[in-house]
């Protein structure tokens, strides 16, 4: 582990390791909450693994009332983040 690495590691509270969509979501979601001090590990590139070779996509139409509503509150932020990440 190289000195910055071992910095990050010991100054951090939270650490977040895969930088997929699950994880790239979290991570901004704590910062916009000002959790703390957020750091997101990943041992190859953002969207290195399955995120970046997966068709993506969040349906409405869910098995139940529950879930649709669900699907669309996540749409909803999707496209939020979208416009705050550029």
């Amino acid at each position: 582990m190289n000195q910055q690495m071992n910095k990050m590691a010991n100054t951090a509270d939270i650490v977040m390791i895969g930088g997929g969509i699950a994880g790239l979501s979290l991570a901004v979601e704590l910062k916009r909450r000002k959790a703390g001090h957020v750091v997101l590990i990943e041992r190859n590139y953002i969207g290195s693994g399955a995120s970046g070779r997966n068709v993506g996509r969040i349906r409405a139409m869910q098995l139940t009332e529950s879930l649709t509503r669900y699907a669309i509150l996540c749409q909803k932020k999707y496209d939020q983040m979208a416009e705050a990440l550029g």
